[in-house]
């Protein structure tokens, strides 16, 4: 995705968990995940502006969009409280191991020339 107007691009990235077994904090798997998922859809790129998350559980007709905030905001802790609470209130019955929900990060960076431009302190 690519917005001229706002002089950013977007890629958007999909990837689905393997059962995770003998985790030793049961209480930190959904976060534990999204780091994951973060880690690896991000390896290899410079830090984003802004990162999202979009989940598709079965059941629901539309994506739900996590929305794209800066990374200190939206960390995996961060997106890990916003499913929850997106299970508790919508029985969503959302469950990342299982490969029900369709996950997607959404990230945005500045394009090449802005980057260059403030390398170069411009």
């Amino acid at each position: 995705m690519r917005n001229t107007l706002r002089n950013t691009r977007g890629e958007v990235c999909e990837i689905r968990f393997l059962p995770l077994e003998d985790n030793e904090r049961p209480d930190l798997v959904m976060e534990s995940l999204i780091q994951h998922l973060l880690d690896r859809v991000l390896e290899g790129h410079s830090s984003p502006m802004l990162v999202g998350l979009q989940l598709q559980p079965p059941g629901f007709d539309r994506p739900y969009v996590i929305r794209l905030r800066p990374p200190e905001q939206n960390n995996a802790a961060a997106l890990a409280a916003a499913i929850e609470r997106l299970n508790e209130q919508s029985a969503a019955g959302i469950d990342l191991l299982s490969g029900t929900t369709v996950t997607k990060v959404l990230a945005v960076w500045p394009l090449e020339s802005v980057r260059a431009d403030a390398q170069r302190g411009g």
